[in-house]
C-alpha cells in the first residue's frame, strides 16, 4: 500500500510498483543497478520507495521496451532533451500507424479470400480478377525488393531493364 513520505507525496514499494507496472521485482532491481530507474528514496532499512515521477519514467521505459528498444537506447532517449524524445515518439507513432494500416489491409484480404472461397460459402460471386490484389500495398513490396536486391535499375522499374539483344552472328 502506498505510503506518504516527503512532504505528503505518496511513495510505492518495489512490490507495489512491480504489480502496477506488470514487471518483475528483479527487473526493477536491475533497472536500479544499471541506473536506468533509481527509486527517489529509500527507507532507513534500505527498502526502495518510488514516487509518481519514478512511475512515469517506468512507463516510458516499458513503452520503449515494448517497441523493442535496447536498454541503452532507452537510457539515451530518457536522458535526451524533450524535443528529441518527442521526435522519437512521433516517429514511432507514425511507424505503428503504418503497421496498423498494413495489418488492416491484410485482414481485409483474408476476409475477401474467405468470402470468395467455395469451401467457406455455399453460394456467392467470385472475386473479380481486378480486385484480387486491390488491398496489397505496392510500397511494401517495393521496400522488400529494395532490401533484398538494392536499388538497381531492375528493382526500381522493370521496364528499365536492359533489352535483350540477339547476336546477328548466330553465336
Amino acid at each position: 500500500m502506498a505510503q506518504a513520505h516527503r512532504g505528503g507525496e505518496e511513495t510505492y514499494s518495489v512490490g507495489e510498483v512491480a504489480r502496477l507496472a506488470a514487471v518483475t521485482v528483479r527487473a526493477l532491481h536491475h533497472y536500479d543497478e544499471i541506473a536506468l530507474l533509481r527509486p527517489s528514496m529509500r527507507t532507513p532499512a534500505g527498502y526502495r520507495r518510488y514516487t509518481r515521477d519514478d512511475l512515469l519514467r517506468l512507463q516510458r521505459i516499458r513503452l520503449f521496451r515494448a517497441l523493442d528498444f535496447s536498454l541503452d537506447d532507452v537510457r539515451a532517449l530518457l536522458d535526451a532533451p524533450d524535443a528529441e524524445l518527442r521526435t522519437a515518439l512521433v516517429s514511432q507513432r507514425a511507424a505503428l500507424l503504418a503497421k496498423l494500416e498494413e495489418t488492416q489491409s491484410l485482414v481485409t484480404i483474408i476476409d475477401r479470400v474467405l468470402d470468395g472461397t467455395p469451401d467457406t460459402r455455399e453460394e456467392g460471386p467470385e472475386m473479380p480478377v481486378d480486385e484480387l490484389f486491390k488491398d496489397f500495398r505496392n510500397d511494401e513490396f517495393a521496400r522488400e525488393a529494395e532490401e533484398r536486391w538494392g536499388s538497381t535499375a531492375h528493382g526500381r522499374n522493370p521496364s528499365a531493364a536492359p533489352a535483350r539483344t540477339t547476336s546477328t552472328t548466330g553465336r
